[in-house]
C-alpha cells in the first residue's frame, strides 16, 4: 500500500495504516510542559510523540505487528519498564499507609512501633526505585 501525502504544513509522512482510535489523557501544566519540551527535542509534535512512546513501549508498529519505527525495545528494557510500574504501583500504597501512620502521630501523638525502622525501609526502596529509573532511562535513550 502507498504512504499517503501528508496534510499541508506537516511534519511527517503518513503511515501506511491509518489510526482509528484516539485516547485522552489529562496533565497539569508541569506535566504537559515536560511533554512538550521532550516531543520538541525530537521534533515532532506532542500528540505524535506521545503516540510513539506508546507504540514502541507496546513493540507495536501503526499496523499492530512488530517494533514500532525499527527500534525493537530491548526485553530486558521493557522487562524493568513494567517493574517499575509495578513498583510504582506498590510505592504508592506503602506511601498511603505510611501517611496514616504519620497521622496517627500527628493526631493522637501515638508513635507507632516500627515507624522510624519503616522510614529508613521506605527511604532505602524509594533510592532503589529511583536508580533503577534512572537506569532505566539511559537505556532508553541509547
Amino acid at each position: 500500500m502507498a504512504r499517503r501525502s501528508a496534510a499541508p504544513g506537516s511534519r511527517r509522512r503518513h503511515g501506511e495504516v491509518r489510526r482509528e482510535r484516539r485516547l485522552t489523557a489529562w496533565f497539569t501544566e508541569t506535566e504537559l510542559e515536560a511533554v512538550r519540551r521532550a516531543a520538541a527535542g525530537r521534533k515532532m509534535a506532542p500528540a505524535a510523540w506521545l503516540a510513539k512512546l506508546g507504540t514502541d513501549a507496546a513493540g507495536t508498529d501503526a499496523a499492530g505487528a512488530g517494533e514500532a519505527g525499527g527500534r525493537p525495545l530491548a526485553g530486558d528494557v521493557a522487562a524493568a519498564v513494567a517493574g517499575m510500574s509495578d513498583a510504582t504501583e506498590v510505592a504508592r500504597k506503602i506511601g498511603y499507609l505510611f501517611n496514616q501512620a504519620v497521622a496517627k502521630l500527628h493526631t493522637l501523638g501515638e508513635h507507632s512501633p516500627g515507624l522510624d525502622a519503616s522510614a529508613a525501609v521506605v527511604a532505602r526502596a524509594v533510592a532503589r526505585m529511583e536508580a533503577a529509573t534512572l537506569k532505566t532511562a539511559r537505556e532508553l535513550r541509547r
